[in-house]
Parts: C-alpha cells; sequence; structure tokens
C-alpha cells in the first residue's frame, strides 16, 4: 500500500514521537524514531546480543550486519514502515518496528531488546509507541512470526492487553495483534504507567546507589559534610564522589564527572554553586540518573526547573523537600558551611 492516509505522521512530526518513558523498575528510557544517523549504534547493539537473542529476531546466526541491512533497518518512511528505538544515554538497548504488508491494512512487527535490560519492559512501552503510530498511520492490526522458544516476546504479546490470537504453523506461532485499544489494554496501560512512577519515586527513596556531586576534601565544607553523613549514617549502597581535581575524598574514590561514574546511579545529591547546577542537570539526564537532590548553598539563588524526562525527579529546597527528604531518610541535621 502506497500514499499516505489522512492523520498518519509526516517524517517532520517525529519530534513528537519521542520522550523519556518511565520502565517496569523505575528507571527509564528515552525513546524516538529511528533514523539513518544511528547506523553505528544498532551496530553496538547487535554486537552486544547473544547468538540466541539475534537467531529469535532473524530465524539465523546472524553475526554482524551488513552495509545493507543498516540501510534497510535504519531507513522508514514513518507510514508503511516506522521503527522506535530505546535508548540509555547513547546507547540503544531496544528496537521494534512494523513493515506494512503489501496492498493489506496489516503489518508485520517485530522485537529486539537488550539482553541484559531482560525484565525492564522495555519491549511493552516500545509496543505502545509502536502501535499509536500504526494507527495514525491507517494500521489496523499487526502481525508476528515467533519461534515457540522465545517465550519473552510471547508473554510480551500476551500482557501488552491488546486482543490476540495465535496459532502454530510449520514450527512457528503465528500471532495476530489487533492494535485498537480495548479497555483490558487501557487499564492495563494505566497500571503499569503507576507501578513504574511508583517504583521511580522509590529510587529517591529508597536509592540503590548515590552520587555527590561536588564532593569536597575540605572537612568544614557542605559537599564533604553531605559525603560524610552517607557515608556514616546508615545508607548500605555505594556512594560515589563527584570531584572535578580530587582522586578520592573522605578515603572513597573519586571520579570527575557523573559521566565517569562506571555504575548506575539511582540519586545525585547536587552540592554546586547555583550557577553550575543545570549542568549537572545535564550530566544526570545523560547518565540516566533517576533522582536528584539539590543542596543549596549558603546564599542560594534562584535555579531554572528543567523537565522531569531531563533527568528523572527533583528534590531540594531550591525545588522542594531536601531538608525533609535527608532528616527522614539519614537523620540528617544542617551542617556547617565553610
Amino acid at each position: 500500500m502506497s500514499g499516505r492516509p489522512d492523520g498518519a505522521p509526516h517524517v517532520a512530526d517525529s519530534d513528537r514521537w519521542q520522550g523519556d518513558v518511565v520502565l517496569a523498575d523505575g528507571g527509564t528510557m528515552h525513546v524516538r524514531p529511528i533514523e539513518p544517523a544511528d547506523a553505528e549504534r544498532l551496530t553496538r547493539f547487535h554486537e552486544r546480543q547473544s547468538p540466541e537473542s539475534i537467531y529469535f529476531r532473524y530465524f539465523s546466526p546472524r553475526p554482524r550486519l551488513s552495509t545493507r541491512d543498516l540501510e534497510r533497518l535504519t531507513t522508514v518512511d514513518h507510514v508503511n514502515r516506522m521503527a522506535f528505538l530505546g535508548l540509555l544515554g547513547d546507547e540503544v538497548i531496544g528496537v521494534a518496528r512494523y513493515a506494512r504488508h503489501p496492498a493489506r491494512s496489516d503489518a508485520e512487527v517485530a522485537f529486539f531488546t537488550d539482553d541484559s535490560h531482560a525484565g525492564r519492559g522495555l519491549a511493552t512501552v516500545l509496543l505502545e509507541y509502536l502501535a499509536a503510530a500504526a494507527r495514525e498511520a491507517g494500521i489496523s492490526s499487526f502481525t508476528a512470526q515467533v519461534l515457540p522458544q522465545n517465550r519473552r516476546m510471547l508473554s510480551v504479546f500476551k500482557q501488552a492487553g491488546f486482543a490476540t490470537t495465535s496459532r502454530f504453523s510449520d514450527g512457528m506461532v503465528e500471532v495476530e495483534l489487533a492494535i485498537e485499544p480495548t479497555e483490558e489494554a487501557l487499564a492495563l496501560m494505566e497500571e503499569r504507567a503507576k507501578t513504574a512512577e511508583a517504583r521511580s519515586v522509590a529510587r529517591i527513596l529508597a536509592p540503590r546507589s548515590i552520587a555527590v556531586v561536588g564532593a569536597s576534601r575540605r572537612p568544614r565544607s557542605l559537599g564533604h559534610a553531605v559525603l560524610r553523613r552517607l557515608l556514616e549514617g546508615g545508607f548500605e549502597g555505594p556512594v560515589y564522589p563527584v570531584n572535578l581535581e580530587a582522586g578520592s575524598v573522605a578515603g572513597v574514590r573519586a571520579f570527575p564527572t557523573l559521566l565517569d561514574v562506571p555504575d548506575e546511579v539511582d540519586l545525585a545529591v547536587v552540592v554546586v554553586p547555583a550557577e553550575q547546577v543545570l549542568s549537572v542537570v545535564d550530566e544526570c539526564g545523560r547518565k540516566r540518573v533517576q533522582g536528584l537532590v539539590v543542596v543549596p548553598p549558603a546564599s542560594p539563588r534562584p535555579v531554572p526547573r528543567e523537565p522531569r524526562s531531563s533527568a528523572g525527579w527533583w528534590s531540594g529546597p531550591l525545588v522542594s523537600g531536601c531538608a525533609w527528604w535527608a532528616r527522614a531518610r539519614w537523620g540528617w541535621s544542617t551542617p556547617r558551611r565553610g
């Protein structure tokens, strides 16, 4: 089928098809349409996956993607062919795509999600995006061929809430998925969103790891006191001091920037001058930090508030709630400044 049905998204409309979404475990993922410039990202993603996952996706061994493969996979028209990427920072962690069957109103759908992010609900979120885009393009339903061993993908279709039928044929499970949202589908989407948001907030109240941006080696400084309170106040997870010049702070290895921290960071406690806060927020967004607590300087100045999608949830007297959070979570009192 050619042409553009009324209401289908133009390529130029792709900006509205992107945003940060909260996953099942409370983490976030950026979703946007694929584009030709993503070829290198897609190559890196493919090379990280197991031979089994590659076989499940392509039904054949494919250790590398050819130039022709990459051109085909990254080129879409947003009507008859569409694909969304899920990204963590600059790395692809999931891909979902559809291709309309010739002269039909349905389309074949396929997913490929990162092995290391299994169980986080990536495919389910990408399916919701893909279904919404397909409906606007005049597509009525999805079809898929899935190997019986690929239970993870079969469960995605089953749990999405859309009306689904399946049958076994020639060693494959053939799935048909109506993409018009039913009451059950809408209820499941709402429930998934509520659960994900609750887990996202929990990462602030009960984070698994914390970075202190602005941790100082000066014992009387606020940045040093905040780090000490975390180390001595009963927090059981890893604490990462971030200091541009120091190799260690309070006996703990320090990192020049938040992006240099090798592990995931649930919460960043930001103890920097007001004029530096937004640059730290940008780093938090790129690092996919889930929450920020902004501890004010001695003479706080207004700091513009960025949208939540930049980097998790904000908290702090420059925004709201830092003093309550600190006292409630670890019994902090206000340290001396200096």
